[in-house]
């Protein structure tokens, strides 16, 4: 392509075409590329998509790429992985990929929590039972990497021994006397959730038979989410609710995936309902 004298720009509408195509079929596209390639090759202004950076200093400092939207960073070629013969690649992560989320079909269905319940209307909605919140400790010894930043998803001031650490660039741990937490916990009176590493969580997660939405701060969702253009509605709990919900003298009503119906028909337990573009029951 470079010796075919493409401009930088004819590069990325290439690159965006391709992620597109790849977005189209249902996958997530990723732009996998070093420094050069990323300043010197592209546009990253005009390109949305997640970007794998593949950089190998030897000091092993991340240093980003200014614009571009990394969430992988290839860190070493020599990496050594117990039960793998040779040398393979280390990649650091700060975004999730794959595994649960509720727009799959069957996702969010819940077998235990949840219960019926009539109203006067004729209608019925769900209502799910409390999970409850608490901290723990983990054993680790606290910050497994290089300390970038002293400030965390809560804005609070940090130290290695208590407040928010962020170990790798995008993955933050929240320390007390020393040790990373786990589970459930509560700072500035939003919930965060951490996990057996004691790494904070993004995006959906399933925990004791409930979804719930992780902001991209960590922080737990409630009331109205829109996830990838879909709106859902999440208990005071944070719990992800599913059928039928009273808002404001409005009916709506959430599909076993979470999701809202908006601006069609449905037949429900029988009986066909409406809803506007808003997502309100039209009687």
């Amino acid at each position: 392509m470079l010796s075919e004298g493409l401009s930088k720009d004819d590069l990325t509408d290439m690159i965006n075409a391709y992620c597109k195509k790849v977005e189209d079929a249902g996958f997530i596209p990723m732009v996998y590329a070093n420094r050069t390639w990323l300043t010197k090759y592209m546009n990253l202004s005009k390109i949305s998509y997640d970007v794998w950076f593949a950089a190998y200093p030897e000091n092993r400092v991340y240093v980003p790429v200014g614009g571009s939207k990394t969430t992988i960073w290839q860190s070493s070629e020599k990496g050594v992985v117990k039960g793998i013969k040779g040398q393979v690649t280390t990649e650091f992560s700060w975004k999730v990929y794959g595994g649960g989320n509720p727009s799959q079909k069957n996702a969010g269905k819940r077998s235990s929590g949840s219960n019926s319940v009539s109203t006067s209307s004729g209608t019925s909605q769900k209502t799910s039972g409390n999970t409850e919140k608490t901290s723990t400790t983990g054993s680790g010894n606290g910050v497994d990497g290089t300390v970038v930043s002293g400030e965390g998803p809560g804005k609070e001031a940090a130290s290695i021994e208590n407040g928010w650490v962020q170990t790798v660039p995008g993955q933050w741990k929240y320390m007390e006397n020393g040790k990373a937490t786990t589970g459930w916990k509560q700072v500035n009176g939003l919930w965060y959730f951490m996990d057996a590493r004691g790494i904070m969580q993004t995006g959906w997660l399933f925990q004791n038979n409930l979804w719930y939405y992780l902001k991209d701060s960590g922080a737990m969702a409630v009331n109205w989410q829109n996830v990838n253009g879909k709106w859902y509605w999440l208990n005071q709990d944070g719990a992800m609710r599913t059928g039928w919900k009273f808002i404001n003298n409005l009916w709506y009503y959430m599909e076993e995936s979470g999701a809202m119906l908006e601006n069609t028909s449905r037949t429900i337990n029988g009986v066909e309902y409406r809803f506007d573009a808003n997502g309100a029951w039209m009687p």
